[in-house]
């Protein structure tokens, strides 16, 4: 099955691979190459329109996110449904968030802005990531698509708090949407997830505690649950 796998910061293109070897036909979006790609690597919605034009090209039967890759892979299927609204692929994601992110408990987005490069390559590797060095060069668009997280969270809190929050979209990404959920996750609480499952349309949630990088367990622990899931659901 052609396989399409969006990566978020700030692990290496390799590591995927390494993980997903399993999966023959399979390309990986990591999140340098969407950095390298986009016509702006300092805005979020240039990165998902990057990934629409790798969608297009790929047109993946199988689409995987994880962390970063959630939301432009969001921004860039929307984009590419928008034009061809039958392709529905099926989607899988990891912990990630797309709406009402709470700054108090995932602090990153405001720590990273103070941080260098050698202090952020300790923080992903303590917390088991694999991080790919050439993404040091891209330190200031990282802290400025950062800096958009930021201010689109402090819009959510302020629509939450003058009674305006937005209601769930019900985005429609695929015929169903499977989405892990680690409440180990340092970064993502698994309350965060669960808001972004809400938002998302035929979505259905699994638990499972590998702290924030899925490669932390091997693939076929994951790949029991989407034979389930698609046995359920595409059988």
């Amino acid at each position: 099955m052609k396989t399409l796998v969006i990566t978020g910061f700030a692990c290496s293109e390799q590591k995927w691979h390494d993980f997903l070897s399993s999966i023959e036909d399979r390309k990986i979006l990591s999140f340098r190459s969407q950095l390298e790609g986009a016509d702006n690597s300092k805005d979020l919605r240039s990165l998902g329109r990057y990934v629409a034009s790798q969608i297009e090209i790929t047109k993946p039967k199988l689409i995987l996110a994880h962390d970063f890759g959630v939301p432009t892979l969001v921004m860039g299927l929307l984009r590419v449904r928008r034009k061809n609204p039958s392709y529905l692929p099926k989607v899988v994601l990891f912990n990630s968030a797309l709406r009402g992110l709470n700054l108090f408990l995932t602090t990153h987005p405001l720590r990273i802005q103070a941080m260098g490069w050698d202090k952020i390559l300790q923080l992903i590797m303590k917390s088991g990531g694999d991080c790919d060095s050439e993404l040091a060069k891209f330190l200031p668009s990282i802290k400025a698509i950062y800096r958009q997280v930021v201010l689109n969270a402090l819009l959510d809190c302020g629509k939450s708090l003058l009674k305006k929050e937005p209601k769930p979209q019900g985005l429609t990404l695929g015929t169903s949407v499977l989405i892990f959920r680690s409440d180990t996750d340092p970064y993502f609480p698994g309350g965060t997830v669960q808001k972004m499952a809400d938002d998302i349309a035929s979505s259905h949630i699994v638990r499972m505690d590998y702290g924030h990088f899925p490669y932390s367990r091997p693939f076929s622990e994951y790949q029991k649950q989407i034979e389930i899931w698609e046995k359920s659901n595409f059988s």
